[in-house]
């Protein structure tokens, strides 16, 4: 609880605004999303309109550790014919980075040659990842980013894990290709933890426009 001037699970109201963990990032707009078909249904009922469609709001908990609860949920039901993802900010998001996480491995033995590559690839290089081979950017994005450091050790091995955070300006193939050369010659194991696509939308499709404009209308 360091660092909060209220106890970070109490969803207490300071200046009309409510100080809780996770309120922005997704309980917040969780409940707006409650709330706003909360106001649908009533206007429904009030004017008697019959919605051509069902609403369903679908509660996806496992971002954290996989997202496996969703292709779950669609090898049970249909996939929205439209739907969104209320998650932290407004007006739409229509795009995503997409995030790799690399473990580099060696030999206890070889420590001093696995220590000059993290300094002069990582440590001592800027974020960009141009020692590496794979700086890139993109006029929306900004630039690609290296972060996430995780150093570990265990049965005569260590191990260093990094996040990149790319664009659609670069591939997952060409960042992969690019960092195998760069360290082919120091004895490392190079291993994929996981990928995420960068996701994009595009920004001038309807629903992104209805979404935008209506938000400028409410605020």
């Amino acid at each position: 609880e360091d660092g909060w001037l209220v106890p970070p699970f109490s969803g207490e109201i300071v200046e009309d605004k409510i100080i809780s963990r996770g309120v922005l990032d997704n309980k917040g707009p969780i409940y707006t999303n409650l709330f706003a078909l909360k106001v649908v249904k009533e206007i429904c009922e009030e004017e008697n309109i019959d919605l051509p469609l069902s609403i369903r709001i679908i509660f996806g908990c496992d971002e954290e550790s996989g997202f496996h609860d969703v292709p779950h949920y669609l090898t049970n039901e249909r996939p929205p014919k439209y739907g969104y993802t209320p998650d932290c900010k407004y007006p739409p998001v229509y795009s995503e980075r997409g995030r790799l996480r690399v473990k580099l491995s060696s030999s206890m033995s070889d420590m001093d040659v696995f220590s000059k590559v993290l300094t002069d690839y990582f440590l001592a290089a800027n974020d960009s990842g141009d020692r590496l081979g794979i700086a890139a950017e993109h006029i929306e994005y900004g630039k690609l980013e290296i972060r996430g450091f995780q150093l570990a050790s265990a049965d005569e091995l260590v191990s260093f894990t990094f996040s990149i955070s790319y664009q659609t300006t670069i591939t997952y193939d060409q960042l992969i290709k690019n960092i195998q050369h760069k360290l082919s010659n120091y004895p490392i194991i190079i291993e994929v933890i996981s990928n995420w696509q960068p996701v994009v939308f595009d920004k001038t499709h309807p629903q992104i426009k209805i979404m935008s404009q209506s938000y400028q209308d409410v605020t």
